[in-house]
């Protein structure tokens, strides 16, 4: 049997454990999640996990999706807030939920109810990078009014990258 495995440049650490589980003989799932944990723990990843960039609030809200190609179930979680691990969580949302996806307070609950560690999900350095956009974008009285004012002119800038 031939694997493939696809990511982005912030997936490559993650895809050498992956391949190591693979080869002592973990399933498809197990290597794939071992591999996003890996890069869900990584504080340099910019884009997921623990080093990802905090929502325009300063929010540090994850989303993550999974679908077994054998049996084509599926499950995906948005919005989940102190879950160390995104991506077990959509897992768990396809095995045991007749539901494919769950967002907010409900994926948050689910996640500790299942037993999937929790953290707080905002690192130094994305905290840090947050304050600093924030700094170099908004004036004084927009930050000291953040959860009031109009943020959509703001998201374009919020997404490009460092």
């Amino acid at each position: 049997m031939t694997a493939t495995i696809i990511t982005s440049h912030e997936g490559l650490f993650g895809i050498k454990g992956s391949i190591a589980a693979l080869k002592r003989g973990d399933s498809g799932l197990d290597a794939l999640e071992h591999g996003i944990k890996m890069i869900e723990d990584d504080h340099r990843a910019r884009t997921v996990g623990f080093g990802g960039a905090p929502n325009i609030l300063g929010r540090m809200q994850c989303d993550a999706s999974v679908m077994d190609g054998a049996t084509l179930r599926a499950g995906a979680v948005g919005a989940i807030e102190g879950c160390r691990y995104p991506f077990s969580a959509a897992r768990k949302v396809m095995e045991v939920l007749p539901h494919v996806f769950l967002a907010g307070e409900g994926a948050s609950r689910f996640a500790r109810e299942v037993g999937i560690e929790q953290h707080d999900m905002l690192s130094a350095e994305a905290k840090k990078g947050y304050g600093a956009w924030l700094e170099a974008n908004l004036t004084p009285d927009q930050r000291a009014s953040l959860h009031d004012i109009p943020l959509a002119p703001f998201i374009s800038f919020m997404t490009k990258p460092d």
